[in-house]
């Protein structure tokens, strides 16, 4: 649901700040998600630039915007 959606965001938000760098392997690991759940969350702090990128696909590192 939208609030799902919305609260996992604020979480992975707040991993990114405090862990800049990671791989989202790493994130959803440590995160105890999968994947595939922390996409549309993460591609909408991307959107609203809560959150920016580096690299490509599997190797694609997160940081705080």
């Amino acid at each position: 649901s939208s609030s799902d959606v919305e609260q996992l965001g604020t979480s992975l938000a707040d991993y990114v700040m405090k862990n800049p760098g990671q791989r989202g392997e790493q994130i959803a690991e440590a995160m105890g998600t999968d994947t595939k759940t922390m996409r549309l969350p993460m591609q909408k702090l991307i959107a609203d630039e809560k959150v920016r990128t580096k690299g490509e696909r599997r190797g694609m590192r997160y940081y705080p915007a």
